[in-house]
């Protein structure tokens, strides 16, 4: 499943807002290129590309 650029942002601005994280504190080169992979990757499903962002969220925000 492939993703368009306003689903990815979504995605995260969703997560990070759950999360209780503030997007402004994270490098936003490393962002960038967190929607690029999401944009062109195939994900087998939802909760793969949601799993990715929460996994980078947690080691960009500590």
């Amino acid at each position: 499943m492939r993703l368009k650029k306003n689903q990815v942002l979504l995605k995260i601005a969703f997560i990070s807002a759950k999360m209780e994280i503030d997007l402004q504190k994270i490098n936003k080169l490393k962002l960038k290129s967190l929607i690029d992979i999401m944009m062109n990757a195939d994900f087998k499903s939802d909760n793969v590309a949601n799993k990715l962002v929460t996994k980078f969220l947690q080691k960009e925000a500590a």
